[in-house]
């Protein structure tokens, strides 16, 4: 019977999210594989220039929040399982050092290459230039490839 606890799992997975309740309960191929489809998910609506639709943009952002619910809340339900211990080859130290330092990678990568390849990007507006229709302070999605189409 495994030692982990349900609370625990649910915590790691909320807090420093990035799947970590996943890899502590040796079932980290059911957070990655999701995740991955995500990914692919987000660089396909990306090449096409959908990102920066809202109609398109909205549902994406709807399915991660809903992937992300649902990937904490079977974690929990994993963990409550009684279960032989079995030491996976991701369950190390240095592997929770590399996929920390991947996940923050990524996140800094995609803000730097999303206006340029992926056609998309987020604006506030500085000033009441263009009120009523955009107030100052509110944020804005950019379709990025026709901004450069027009310039």
């Amino acid at each position: 019977m495994s030692n982990h606890t349900p609370r625990t799992v649910l915590l790691l997975n909320i807090f420093p999210g990035l799947g970590a309740g996943y890899f502590y309960i040796n079932a980290g191929e059911r957070f990655v594989l999701p995740m991955l489809g995500a990914l692919a998910a987000f660089l396909v609506l990306g090449f096409a220039g959908l990102l920066s639709n809202f109609y398109i943009f909205a549902p994406y952002l709807a399915a991660l929040v809903f992937l992300y619910l649902w990937l904490v809340i079977s974690s929990y339900a994993f963990a409550k399982k009684p279960q032989k211990p079995v030491r996976q080859w991701y369950n190390r130290w240095y592997i929770y050092v590399v996929w920390l330092a991947l996940a923050v990678g990524v996140q800094r990568g995609e803000i730097k290459i999303r206006e340029t390849v992926l056609g998309y990007g987020t604006y506030s507006i500085g000033s009441d230039i263009m009120a009523p229709v955009i107030q100052a302070g509110e944020k804005i999605l950019v379709h990025t490839r026709n901004l450069v189409q027009v310039l």
